[in-house]
């Protein structure tokens, strides 16, 4: 198991500011002909699920169970740059293959902080049962991907913002 992960660039021509990966995005539509294209901002943190928070409610918190990447904010963007949010899909798992098709990624970066499940069980080991794991990884843009509607009837989970982010 993982504790740190950190996903960059090793081209400079290929790092971009994050508004213009937007523009790039607009540019990939339009070569594409398609009518939009679509970004993600926030998924769902797998802790929530996997931790305390869930037993503290009693469970009274809507997760999409088996939907580990979970949308909670993201938009379309269209051609003219118009921006229509969404929420209710789901990212399918991630795998090797994905990366490839990596355009561009922005030069700031992000770090997503969370509890990753042991690889031993912490029954045979003693050990613990969580990992404290982070990912530092900036914006990407990728040719291709693929997002899968939740058809299920289920109220957005909760969000706070950071109040470090204002």
């Amino acid at each position: 198991m993982y504790s740190n992960i950190m996903i960059k660039n090793d081209s400079t021509e290929l790092e971009l500011e994050s508004s213009d990966l937007e523009k790039k995005l607009i540019e990939s539509i339009d070569r594409r002909d398609l009518e939009y294209g679509i970004v993600v901002e926030k998924l769902l943190n797998q802790n929530i699920r996997y931790t305390s928070l869930y037993r503290i409610t009693n469970g009274n918190i809507e997760i999409p169970f088996g939907k580990k990447n979970y949308v909670m904010e993201g938009y379309k963007l269209y051609k003219d740059g118009t921006k229509e949010a969404f929420s209710g899909m789901v990212v399918p798992t991630f795998n090797v293959l994905l990366f490839k098709d990596i355009l561009y990624t922005s030069k700031s970066k992000y770090a997503y902080n969370f509890l990753a499940n042991a690889v031993q069980s912490p029954y045979l080991t003693g050990g613990d049962r969580y990992v404290p794991s982070s990912i530092i990884v900036p914006n990407l843009l990728f040719e291709d991907g693929e997002l899968h509607i939740i058809e299920d009837d289920f109220k957005k989970p909760p969000y706070i913002n950071s109040s470090l982010a204002n």
